[in-house]
């Protein structure tokens, strides 16, 4: 079938994919639902039967179970997507294929209309980089598994009948990459000059490899990925079938599971299951998680993955993390059951970029065996004595932060609506995006307030007069504290959090000057490791907590004219923001620098900073 002209956005998105996965995509989706495929299957029906016939096409011996009864199509359609996607690596094909969905026509060019669908209702399928983070589905550079496995396998480096003897797990296997880097380390060091030798390769992939993930499509990748690094002639074993195999990771009993492993090693998904991120998953699923493999505070996917290779890993445990288990209070537990069990051999922080493109949190990888001659440490950052010493004097901001914001749960699209269509039973919402440092935009959106919540529906809205209490806001997706007034409206969402006024008699602007004080940014930024990454950075209510905040002593004249300047410096710069107050703004615009200037060393004297502690704060700060 080809692309046929009565159809010019699909033509449009099938043209501007250069690796020509939205041609692939676009040729099947409308055959795909005349054989009868229902619309909503769609996407997932493409990715299968995409997989089945590119895998069937590189290894025709290896056939999977698990892929019997995908839809069967025309050869010449067969051939044609099998030659848009010739380029295409098999496990970056099952990831990409992720990203597509069933939605509503917007108009963008890259948008692949679906021809059974009526004027009404107008779906298409197109590309969302949001669902694969909802998924935690992403697969890993080819760096760092090699780098991960090698240090993993290490120990063994000179023991060829050990090497043959070791039980690899990867509970979270996808399309197979490190049990297929784990197979090649031991080929390598086994083999010998006369080249591959098949009896070798057949053991490692008899003896050695397990790997189980929750989606049979990528158990199908993973198989074929060990076969053809294998290279060998015969039909493929009995063993990749059974030891490579759908299941959950966090649930299922493995292979070889009275033995345990002696190597569990992986890149699990990453996802917390509440919040502005939390992942898309069943909920009688995750309560069986929780109940299982919860231990105390916050509780994620990769963390219990990271408990279930502890409780199955007989020598070593090798995985990828996202760095903030390293450091974050709420894997404190988790810290401490691998340390009470396990030495750390090696914690590396490859940061974001390794991910190249991908909006992946910054990542770790870890080490730990059964012995007790690790040396690492989960981090290795020192605080400054000057940063300690603040905080043996300085108070918490506790309670004057929280976060009521509007939360949408799985209603968003009803609740929050265009002024066009608001009603008597809405009113003005503000978002993050509206707030800026002693500033306010205008709301742009509506709140539904008389929404009822359907049956599986959930959100939570609080009395009005909680977001009142809340004259000043702390933007959430920001590097660092953010802080500017509530205007033109009183209810905020759960990207803003709230910034309530001192109960000990200090005015509320003093913490607006504070919070907003490149001071407070560079303590933020220095204990904070996750203030530094490219992809969505959020300000933590935990982390704002941990401030050392220090209150003007009143009683000392420095400290009392510091304090009424900040005070009065603020009001300025409110001023300078409030469509109120135009002849204020006009007249201060130009001198918003100087006062802002003013503000920080006011506050580095409440503080008593010495001259090489602010230095390092505004070396630190001057981007």
């Amino acid at each position: 079938m080809s692309l046929a002209s009565d159809h010019p956005r699909r033509m449009s998105a099938a043209n501007s994919a250069d690796d020509g996965l939205a041609r692939a995509v676009a040729r099947l989706a409308d055959p795909l639902v005349d054989s009868g495929v229902a619309v909503a299957a769609v996407p997932g029906e493409v990715r299968r039967v995409l997989i089945t016939i590119l895998s069937a096409a590189r290894c025709p011996d290896l056939r999977s179970p698990e892929l019997e009864g995908a839809t069967a199509l025309p050869g010449e359609l067969v051939e044609s997507c099998v030659n848009a996607l010739a380029g295409w690596d098999l496990g970056d094909l099952s990831q990409a294929l992720l990203g597509w969905e069933l939605g509503r026509a917007s108009g963008s060019p890259q948008e692949i209309e679906l021809s059974c669908c009526d004027d009404v209702e107008r779906l298409v399928l197109c590309r969302r980089a949001k669902r694969r983070r909802t998924l935690g589905a992403y697969f890993t550079p080819p760096e760092l598994v090699d780098t991960l496995v090698a240090g993993a396998l290490q120990p063994w480096a000179d023991d060829p009948e050990g090497l043959l003897r070791l039980k690899i797990l990867d509970p979270a296997c996808g399309d197979g990459r490190f049990l297929v880097a784990a197979a090649r380390w031991i080929w390598d060091r086994l083999e010998g000059e006369d080249g591959p030798d098949p009896l070798l390769r057949q053991a490692v992939i008899n003896e050695c490899l397990f790997g189980v993930d929750i989606d049979p499509l990528v158990v199908h990748l993973a198989r074929v990925g060990v076969w053809l690094a294998a290279g060998l002639d015969s039909l493929p074993p009995a063993a990749i079938f059974s030891h490579l195999a759908p299941g959950d990771g966090l649930l299922d009993e493995f292979q070889e599971e009275s033995d345990r492993f002696d190597v569990v090693l992986g890149n699990p998904p990453f996802g917390s299951f509440s919040g502005r991120q939390a992942i898309s998953i069943d909920a009688v699923r995750k309560q069986e998680y929780l109940r299982r493999w919860g231990g105390g505070g916050w509780d994620t996917l990769h963390g219990m993955f990271l408990r279930r290779g502890l409780d199955r890993c007989r020598h070593t445990l090798a995985m990828v993390l996202p760095t903030q288990v390293s450091h974050l209070d709420g894997y404190a537990n988790l810290r401490a059951d691998v340390g009470s069990q396990m030495s750390l051999h090696d914690v590396t922080d490859w940061g974001e970029a390794v991910f190249g493109s991908e909006a992946v949190a910054p990542v770790i990888t870890l080490i730990a065996r059964r012995d007790q001659r690790g040396r690492a440490g989960w981090s290795t950052e020192t605080e400054a004595a000057w940063i300690t010493a603040l905080r043996e004097r300085a108070e918490s901001l506790g309670s004057l932060v929280a976060d009521p914001g509007v939360h949408t749960g799985n209603c968003a699209n009803r609740l929050i609506v265009e002024p066009a269509v608001s009603s008597p039973g809405t009113a003005p919402v503000l978002e993050g995006k509206q707030v800026h440092r002693y500033r306010c935009a205008p709301p742009t959106k509506c709140l539904q307030l008389d929404y009822q919540a359907g049956e599986g529906e959930y959100f939570t809205v609080r009395p009005r007069a909680t977001y009142q209490r809340a004259r000043f806001l702390i933007r959430q997706t920001a590097r660092f504290p953010v802080v500017g007034p509530r205007r033109g409206a009183d209810y905020f969402r759960n990207s803003l959090l709230a910034l309530y006024d001192p109960t000990n008699g200090v005015d509320a602007r003093y913490l607006v000057g504070l919070l907003n004080s490149r001071l407070i940014r560079h303590l933020y930024t220095s204990a904070v490791r996750e203030s530094g990454q490219a992809t969505f950075p959020q300000v933590k209510i935990g982390s704002l907590r941990s401030l050392p905040i220090l209150w003007p002593d009143l009683g000392l004249s420095l400290h009392r004219q510091s304090y009424a300047s900040i005070v009065d410096d603020v009001e300025i710069l409110l001023a300078v923001s409030d469509p109120a107050r135009s002849g204020e703004r006009r007249r201060e615009e130009a001198a918003v620098e100087e006062i802002e200037r003013r503000i920080d060393q006011c506050v580095f004297t409440i503080y008593g900073l010495d001259d090489a502690a602010i230095a390092t704060v505004l070396s630190s700060t001057d981007a």
